[in-house]
């Protein structure tokens, strides 16, 4: 109920009974600081400025009027009128026993007048509809889409890059769309089966739901949501990485002879050298250090939060203001996918990045340096994945820019 209408309900009920309970009136107008306190009590309650009122104060007050008037008066107070008193119950001269009702059930308490039954009363009430909200709370139904919601951003927001929330929550949508409000014990290990299964057509997104649901579950159990983990008799999907070609070291001569825009060359050649994606390249040019030589690739950059590294450059190689010059990750995507196409190459987009990683194995570049300067987590990723056979083919601006920066960085 909103605090205005609580005031106005009370201050209605008083008007009605005022020359009833002029003594309790009497007394709240003293709390709410009414000097005029020799009026009707319905003139004075006319002059309250509702707004300015604190309910809980005015609640607060109104309980002890309650008590202090029926003391003075000796009377049961109008609120408790539903209760019965049994007085020198079992032989004890000079106590009374109180039995009131309370949400269709029978309460007793005790004491030595009624006003100390009353306050008694009061006490035991507070203390029932305490316990009552305690218990709602703790039999409250736990359902699996406020579990992900509270998995997402107690445990598992802090360890993703921007990118990743982004993903997240849409497969926290997908979640919350299928299962809907199904209490988090009822669901099965067929039930997220099924739902996983929803995703073959996708493996790679089918993968990272089911990597996502597990650890939720396994939390759940941890905490003691549930009594035992659906997810354990659940089948993670098999998913194969996509391998993308290399271009090779003719393939680097004929491309490079092919690029007309010099800023599109330039990026060519930035990405072949540093391993970055076109859209990390481009989101990272404006932060190289031209003074240290260093690309520094920053959370929001990136696919993961673990992708955030520094690469080191040679100096005077790039051109700052071809590379600031490209701007648009979809146009660059573009001329790229185009000129591959045109040449009648295998060749993606993708292709320089592993093109990179495959001739710092070709130069015999420490493994563990080439998965940090290429952002893996894992070390098969960078091997596995990535890393392809060249056979000796000439050279390339490309393979000679790495022999130097091998020997400048003395790997």
């Amino acid at each position: 109920m909103h605090l205005k209408e609580m005031v106005a309900e009370t201050a209605q009920y008083l008007m009605e009974v005022a020359q009833e309970f002029n003594a309790r009136a009497f007394m709240l107008g003293k709390l709410l600081g009414k000097e005029e306190i020799n009026q009707e009590p319905k003139q004075w309650f006319l002059d309250i400025d509702i707004p300015k009122l604190n309910i809980e104060n005015l609640i607060s007050q109104n309980k002890e009027i309650e008590f202090k008037v029926a003391k003075e008066k000796h009377n049961m107070p109008p609120k408790y009128a539903d209760g019965t008193f049994t007085e020198n119950f079992n032989g004890r001269i000079g106590y009374y026993k109180y039995r009131f009702y309370h949400n269709t059930k029978d309460y007793y308490v005790y004491g030595k007048s009624k006003n100390e039954c009353f306050e008694k009363r009061f006490k035991k009430t507070h203390s029932i509809i305490h316990d009552i909200a305690k218990d709602n709370k703790k039999n409250a139904v736990l359902t699996l889409t406020s579990w992900i919601h509270r998995y997402f951003e107690n445990y598992r927001r802090n360890k993703c890059s921007h990118n990743e929330q982004l993903k997240y929550k849409k497969y926290i949508n997908e979640i919350e769309m299928h299962f809907g409000n199904v209490p988090l014990k009822k669901i099965s290990s067929e039930q997220i089966q099924i739902f996983i299964n929803l995703f073959e057509s996708t493996p790679r997104k089918m993968k990272r739901i089911a990597q996502f649901i597990k650890p939720a579950f396994d939390k759940a159990f941890a905490l003691q949501h549930v009594k035992h983990d659906p997810c354990r008799a659940v089948d993670t999907p098999q998913y194969t990485p996509k391998h993308f070609p290399v271009i090779t070291f003719a393939e680097q001569r004929l491309i490079l002879e092919n690029i007309l825009n010099p800023k599109y060359k330039e990026l060519f050649m930035f990405c072949c050298c540093t391993g970055l994606r076109i859209g990390e390249a481009i989101n990272a040019i404006p932060n190289i250090d031209y003074e240290n030589n260093i690309v520094y690739v920053l959370d929001e950059d990136t696919k993961t939060k673990k992708h955030r590294r520094e690469i080191p450059i040679l100096p005077n190689v790039f051109e700052k203001t071809l590379l600031e010059a490209v701007s648009s990750k979809r146009a660059a995507q573009n001329y790229f996918s185009n000129l591959f196409k045109r040449l009648g190459l295998q060749a993606v987009t993708h292709s320089t990045r592993v093109t990179f990683i495959s001739i710092c194995m070709f130069i015999n570049i420490n493994h563990k340096q080439i998965q940090e300067w290429s952002g893996h987590t894992h070390m098969a990723m960078t091997i596995d994945t990535y890393a392809k056979i060249l056979r000796k083919d000439g050279t390339t601006p490309i393979l000679d820019y790495l022999f130097k920066l091998k020997e400048h960085l003395e790997l």
